[in-house]
């Protein structure tokens, strides 16, 4: 979900990666490694001695791919979420049965992947070194990744916030970019009279999520929006305030001229359905036990989870689930988030017309008194 911000999820990646389901979430969350959006690799969990448990390999796998294998689990087995209900000797020696005969680093990616699968939940990955997602040098964002916003009949703001996804030299570059972008959207769209928002979250599976926290600050207020829970009970908590997205009071992005809302503190209608996802479900979470704020549209996918990224020897890219996300509350969410006001459509509704949950949204935005003036 985070990169230690929360790194959430390609469906492309999704698709390459056939034995694991993405987002972004990345809680991702989803973080990129360069950025730590998930969770910073300094979170205290339990020692454990890896020695201890660890089974017998097959004597057939190469000294290579028998110490990546080992690291791999090591990692996995100090970090995943649902490592402490794991049986680990166990688990090893199924990853090392699996793993048999693997010669290369790359040989072992189907073996790391059960693993990941069994201790560190649905929103775990790996990707190999040929398939992480990079923005290139000069930070462009994909054209579904450019926020858009507008200002609606009766005095409501629109802000889509997508996904954004990436890693390498390029991305802190994107990502500032989408926060600005964001804002720039809202500051556009709140023209005189603006009297509540709709944020719609509906198709954004992930990434990074600070800049996506970022440019949706200025409608969503300052202060703790949410925190990280780890299976310690270490809590690591996510705020807004004055342009900047803050991870325990430490800035993750920011943006240099911040816009504030001509009407602080409106009323907010959320849009969900299945396809908002990792850090898009760490922006519904953020909105949750915020006053005058309702959710419309169809549960989320339910992976409202953080990712720490782990780069892996040969380069592969190690997305582990190590916490889950909890609203301003403390109520925590580990599976699909339900809307507070459930309405069916279908995809080819989103945007026209006929959107039945933007009219829902906006049919509520109305009776709020900031709207009935």
């Amino acid at each position: 979900m985070r990169n230690s911000r929360i790194v959430g999820l390609l469906l492309l990646a999704t698709l390459v990666l056939s034995s694991c389901s993405l987002s972004k979430g990345v809680p991702v969350s989803t973080l990129m490694p360069a950025r730590s959006p998930s969770v910073p690799v300094s979170t205290p969990t339990p020692a454990f001695s890896p020695s201890a448990t660890a089974a017998t390999p097959t004597p057939t796998m190469s000294p290579v791919a028998r110490s990546y294998l080992t690291t791999a689990l090591d990692d996995i087995q100090q970090h995943a979420l649902d490592s402490q209900d794991m049986n680990w000797p166990q688990l090893r020696q199924q990853v090392f049965t699996l793993a048999q005969g693997a010669q290369s680093t790359s040989d072992t990616y189907t073996a790391i992947r059960y693993a990941l699968q069994l201790a560190g939940t649905q929103h775990s990955l790996l990707y190999a070194p040929n398939d992480v997602p990079t923005n290139g040098p000069e930070g462009t964002l994909a054209p579904d990744e450019v926020p858009q916003g507008q200002h609606l009949a009766s005095g409501i703001g629109y802000l889509k916030l997508p996904h954004v996804f990436g890693s390498g030299a390029g991305f802190q570059q994107a990502a500032q970019h989408y926060g600005v972008l964001a804002q720039q959207a809202i500051r556009q769209a709140d023209q005189a009279g603006t009297c509540g928002w709709i944020v719609d979250l509906r198709g954004n599976f992930g990434g990074d999520m600070w800049p996506m926290l970022v440019g949706v600050g200025p409608i969503l207020g300052a202060g703790t929006a949410g925190s990280f829970v780890f299976p310690n009970g270490t809590k690591q908590s996510f705020s807004y305030a004055n342009g900047q997205a803050q991870l325990d009071g430490v800035t993750q992005e920011g943006v240099p001229h911040p816009y504030q809302l001509q009407q602080p503190s409106p009323p907010v209608a959320v849009l969900t359905d299945g396809n908002t996802e990792s850090s898009g479900e760490a922006m519904v979470v953020a909105f949750r036990g915020r006053p005058d704020t309702q959710s419309f549209g169809m549960p989320t996918a339910g992976d409202p989870t953080v990712n720490q990224d782990i780069v892996l020897s040969d380069g592969a890219l190690m997305l582990l689930t190590e916490a889950v996300d909890a609203d301003r509350t403390g109520q925590t969410y580990r599976r699909p988030i339900q809307p507070d006001h459930l309405i069916y459509f279908t995809q080819d509704q989103v945007g026209s017309a006929g959107d039945p949950v933007m009219k829902a949204a906006a049919s509520w935005l109305q009776l709020q008194p900031s709207c009935q003036k």
